[in-house]
């Protein structure tokens, strides 16, 4: 009755200042998610007891790219909730772009759009995500307390594909999320 969420592990993180060069071999069959991550500031160590609460411990916002790599034993089949926890819905890995002050941005009023190669793959809006991205990230936060995770400052939460799901074939990639900032890199 609740969506899926994933934990994402800290040798998965890439910088986008580093221009990274995702290669294939480490992630196969990836697929590519853009994204916006909030960065904790303040650790989260029991649930926040509402969103004004939670965005105390917000320190920034940022544009990222999650990677989804792998697949399931049975891709012909519908996969089940239990199934996508069982396999951490595939998180692999993510970049996270420049960090800026939330309180100079409102992540609800990013618009994005994707490219590869210099063709436009999709456009979105942040309020595409679930509940929107504040109330999904705080969704998050309190999961991430059922997982037994104590989020630490430099974590951050994604929150969750905006626009198509991409795959993420052989190319150079622009995420650009205008005044939030963009992330450009590669796979190869």
């Amino acid at each position: 009755d609740a969506p899926v969420g994933a934990i994402l592990r800290a040798a998965g993180r890439f910088e986008a200042k580093d221009k990274p060069v995702v290669s294939r071999k480490r992630f196969p069959v990836l697929r590519l998610e853009t994204e916006i991550a909030f960065v904790i500031g303040k650790a989260i160590e029991k649930p926040p007891k509402d969103l004004d609460a939670f965005k105390t411990h917000i320190h920034a916002i940022a544009p990222a790219i999650e990677l989804v790599a792998g697949e399931r034993e049975a891709p012909e089949e519908k996969p089940t909730a239990i199934d996508l926890a069982a396999i951490n819905v595939l998180a692999a890995g993510y970049i996270v772009g420049e960090p800026i002050d939330p309180a100079t941005l409102d992540p609800r009023e990013v618009t994005l759009s994707f490219f590869k190669d210099g063709e436009e793959l999709h456009t979105a809006n942040a309020t595409d995500c679930w509940r929107g991205p504040w109330e999904t990230a705080y969704w998050l936060a309190h999961f991430a307390h059922r997982q037994g995770v104590v989020l630490q400052p430099g974590h951050v939460i994604l929150c969750g594909a905006l626009g198509k799901i991409q795959p993420g074939d052989e190319g150079s990639y622009i995420y650009d999320a205008g005044k939030l900032g963009k992330i450009v890199f590669a796979v190869e």
